[in-house]
This record gives C-alpha cells, sequence and structure tokens, in this order.
C-alpha cells in the first residue's frame, strides 16, 4: 500500500469548524481528500469563549476523518 503525506488544515469559525485534509497528485497538484463540518461550540463572534468545546468539536472532526479516510492524524 501506498503512503501519502497527507496536509491538515483547520478552520474555526463562530458557525462552523471545517478540517479538510489533502494531499499531493503523482503531477504535483494539491487533492482534497475529506471535508467536515462541525457546528462550532465555544466559538462566539470569532472569540474562543471555551477551549474544551472547542476541542470536543475538533476532535469530532478528527475521528470521522480518521474513519472515512482510514488513516490516523498524529501530528
Amino acid at each position: 500500500m501506498e503512503k501519502k503525506n497527507y496536509i491538515v488544515g483547520i478552520d474555526i469559525g463562530s458557525s462552523n469548524i471545517v478540517m479538510i485534509v489533502g494531499s499531493k497528485s503523482a503531477s504535483g497538484e494539491m487533492v482534497i481528500d475529506a471535508i467536515v463540518s462541525k457546528p462550532a461550540q465555544g466559538v462566539k463572534a470569532g472569540v474562543i469563549e471555551n477551549l474544551n468545546q472547542v476541542s470536543e468539536c475538533i476532535k469530532a472532526a478528527k475521528a470521522e476523518i480518521e474513519e472515512e479516510l482510514n488513516i490516523r492524524i498524529s501530528e
């Protein structure tokens, strides 16, 4: 099985927390492998008010992407 190097991005917004995972194709272009959006909790007007709630949203998005792509995000 080919080992891929994934690139992970997280957008923490007031209404949604979005995690995106991509990789480079053989031609060098960026390919989006998965996108997950979770309702933001703990963020108000662009300010993190409850770090624990935000952390739980990120963990849920990470778990969903890991299951979808059958990968483990470690860093």
